[in-house]
């Protein structure tokens, strides 16, 4: 905002940016420019450690503002509104020295970097010391890179990359140097290994593979090329690090160096700054394909997913989505035994050749270089899926709680399909807001039907039939609140907490349910079926007791339960009467 006597005023026509007339600026920073023609101008300043500035503060000619000259017009420099205004900014400076393990290095390329974008903003040679000085720098934060023929790029403080970089703060005026203590702008550029090789494929020179050098630890990519005619590569600028190199090519497996299929196999390779590491081998194998088309009920199958399986371990080696037409092909398999199998929205998955699991599936073994196609004579890798049948309805909860008696649509209650017969599971889902739910994905076959819930009486229904996308009617389930028991423990006519009190089956005595009384001996046991059962309280250091008075299973009172209803203990009439009495000592 200070006067800056010196500088240099250009006014530049505003589409060529040809330099009409210029004139340096007084002491007091005035300035006149006399015998323009009519017509659109820019207009700068330039001095010597000074940012080049246009009229308003714009930094660029693509930025800067135009004017319009008028025949016997003087444009004068105005406040309100803003016009002609110019303010030149003290350049920035980045200066220090460019070292190569530790001893200067001349002819290094210095480039100063915008932080944020990357945008070069401007760059040096390192001299003979290996020092380099960039200036006419703006405000802003930057960052320092290095680089040279024959060295590894590095950013100064010991950045390997220019998101890892230090970033630096530029002020107006300011020199930014290299110093010591603290470290700052250190720039030391090591002499990059190289890596030398030939790629082959079966064998024989394999041209135009991509070679891939990668941080062993990270998998971080450093560097790739591609072999010439004769099978050669040769990458340099890699730094001082233990790395694995991949070979890649359309139609052959990848590889890694001496002979491995993966990155987690591949032998690492240690490279040394200033040497060459020479002839890692990498000889590909062709890859296998397997092609053909998906059908759904002899009809092409469009996008339907295609999964290539090992043969052994059931793992998906590749996958591929069919077209339109539903086929498909898959390339990119070792040499080996697999299963093939299909899957689509609305369709259940089926396996090659009409199998259904994948214990049943064809294997298939795959040939190096081969590519393994679909054919109907003999019948070979033929998918035909069957659409998935379904089974819709509704679910209505039912209360005989006489307090609180009700019937209505139950929301999540776990609606299961099973096989009638091995009782395996089909399929489930669960019941929305207004107790309907479909289960799907099942096979064109009778299922029986499930329904459960915590707190309610597992029912069932069925067998009922599955058809492809739905039953045409809906199945109504019908699902009982559970019953529950409720009541005190005592001993000696005191409550008793912590004892356990459990529900058995009258007839089999199978627990069906239990639970600790709390300090005041109180307990609820929920979820129990309509069923006949007897009511047993036990604890340490006490007798156990059945309920009203019993000792023993044989004699204790039987009790019916009813869903929905709490069986209460009560004093008159009796019921669940619970009164243990403690064990002697001695």
């Amino acid at each position: 905002m200070d006067p800056v006597g010196g500088a240099t005023v250009t006014v530049l026509e505003a589409v060529t940016g040809r330099v009409l007339r210029w004139v340096v600026a007084d002491g007091s920073g005035h300035y006149r420019i006399d015998g323009l023609a009519p017509g659109a101008v820019k207009v700068r300043a330039t001095k010597a450690g000074f940012m080049p500035s246009y009229a308003n503060g714009r930094t660029t000619p693509g930025t800067a503002d135009v004017y319009v000259l008028q025949a016997g017009q003087t444009l004068s420099q105005g406040w309100d509104p803003m016009v002609l205004y110019l303010d030149v900014m003290p350049e920035a400076v980045v200066q220090g020295q460019v070292l190569s393990w530790m001893d200067p290095i001349a002819g290094a390329t210095v480039t100063v970097l915008d932080a944020d974008t990357g945008k070069v903003l401007g760059s040096a040679i390192s001299d003979g010391q290996g020092d380099y000085r960039i200036g006419m720098l703006p405000m802003g934060r930057v960052k320092v890179r290095g680089s040279m023929t024959g060295h590894v790029t590095s950013f100064a403080d010991s950045g390997t990359s220019f998101a890892t970089a230090r970033a630096y703060a530029l002020l107006p005026g300011e020199t930014l140097s290299q110093s010591w203590d603290p470290m700052r702008l250190y720039l030391d550029i090591a002499p990059e290994a190289v890596i030398d090789g030939t790629v082959l494929g079966d064998g024989v020179p394999l041209a135009a593979a991509t070679v891939t050098v990668l941080e062993a630890s990270t998998a971080k990519v450093l560097g790739w090329t591609l072999t010439d005619a004769t099978g050669h590569y040769r990458l340099g600028s890699l730094p001082t690090t233990t790395v694995k190199v991949r070979a890649t090519k359309g139609g052959w497996l990848p590889g890694f160096a001496n002979g491995r299929a993966t990155l987690a196999a591949g032998d690492p390779i240690q490279l040394t700054g200033g040497q060459t590491t020479t002839n890692p081998w990498l000889d590909l194998e062709r890859e296998a394909a397997i092609e053909g088309q998906v059908l759904g009920w002899m009809d092409p199958l469009s996008f339907a997913t295609v999964a290539v399986v090992d043969a052994r371990t059931g793992r998906i080696l590749r996958t591929a989505t069919a077209d339109t037409q539903g086929e498909y092909r898959i390339g990119g398999l070792a040499a080996g035994e697999v299963k093939i199998r299909a899957t689509a929205p609305g369709w259940l998955p089926g396996w090659a050749d009409n199998a259904t699991t994948f214990a049943a599936a064809t294997v298939y073994t795959l040939q190096a270089g081969q590519t393994l196609t679909e054919s109907w004579d003999p019948m070979r890798l033929y998918l035909d899926l069957t659409p998935e049948s379904a089974i819709t309805g509704s679910v209505m909860g039912f209360s005989n709680n006489p307090d609180n008696p009700w019937d209505d649509p139950l929301r999540g209650v776990t609606v299961t399909a099973l096989d009638p017969v091995t009782r395996h599971v089909l399929g489930w889902t669960t019941t929305d807001e207004f107790g309907q739910f479909r289960v799907g994905m099942l096979p064109m076959e009778k299922v029986l039907l499930r329904a459960s819930k915590p707190g309610w009486v597992t029912s069932y229904a069925g067998p009922v039939q599955a058809w492809p996308w739905g039953w045409p009617e809906p199945v109504a389930l019908s699902i009982y609140e559970a019953a529950t028991i409720q009541g005190q423990v005592l001993g000696n006519m005191d409550p008793l907490g912590g004892a356990t009190v459990t529900v058995l089956d009258a007839v089999t005595g199978k627990v069906l349910g239990s639970t600790v009384a709390d300090s005041s001996g109180d307990y609820r046991v929920t979820g129990l079926p309509n069923v006949d059962v007897k009511v047993r309280a036990t604890r340490t250091g006490w007798y156990s007791g059945f309920a009203d008075g019993a000792g023993t299973f044989a004699t204790a009172h039987v009790f019916t339960l009813v869903e929905g209803v709490t069986l209460q203990q009560s004093w008159d009439p009796m019921v669940l009467y619970l009164d243990l009495r403690p064990r002697t000592v001695g």
